[in-house]
């Protein structure tokens, strides 16, 4: 491949905003998927076929077009300047079996402390091969988000649901305006 070839291919990955999409999808999503096919299969996205976790690093997503391999790695490197060593990682994304893209991945700059949870962001492009499997996950990521945000509503509409059975349960229950006091079988004696 020649040098222009592979930096006007970069730059079409970069463009297409490939590694954030992927990141995200990684992240946000495909992460989980194992855990949610234990716990809750339906809410999985209908175009997700199957999630298998052959490894600790490693997600198998099958959805209706393409059977697609996670692989992700976290390692510190010690950095001689900074006498430190410094997190960083590398996502590789198999499609059908032929690796697609493999991407140098760092926390980034900012982390959020309530969660504890790092960001990763995208520093490299380590391997890319074009194809259909872009338009796949870039359309996956989007029916996701959508997905979410549907069954996130469901449950809002479910739970005001609820609030509204309660609220009315509670006003056809009559409410005395005085409780009832029992007096002790003491109290009764006394009062002779």
């Amino acid at each position: 491949m020649t040098d222009d070839r592979y930096g006007s291919i970069r730059d079409l990955v970069w463009k297409a905003n490939i590694p954030g999409i992927v990141l995200a999808l990684y992240f946000d999503h495909v992460r989980a998927f194992p855990a949610w096919k234990r716990t809750f299969p339906h809410y999985l996205h209908p175009s997700i076929l199957d999630v298998n976790q052959p490894a600790a690093d490693k997600i198998e997503v099958i959805t209706t077009k393409n059977r697609y391999l996670f692989v992700f790695q976290e390692r510190e490197t010690l950095v001689s300047d900074a006498a430190d060593f410094v997190k960083t990682g590398a996502l590789e994304v198999f499609c059908d079996g032929f690796s697609v893209l493999r991407l140098s991945v760092s926390p980034s700059d900012s982390e959020s402390s309530e969660t504890n949870e790092r960001n990763w962001t995208a520093r490299g492009v380590d391997d890319f091969t074009e194809g259909d499997w872009m338009d796949d996950l870039t359309q996956l990521a989007k029916q996701l988000v959508a997905f979410e945000d549907e069954q996130g509503r469901k449950e809002q509409e479910c739970r005001e649901q609820e609030e509204k059975c309660w609220v009315k349960l509670k006003n056809a229950v009559p409410v005395a305006s005085s409780p009832v006091r029992h007096q002790t079988w003491l109290q009764r004696l006394l009062k002779r």
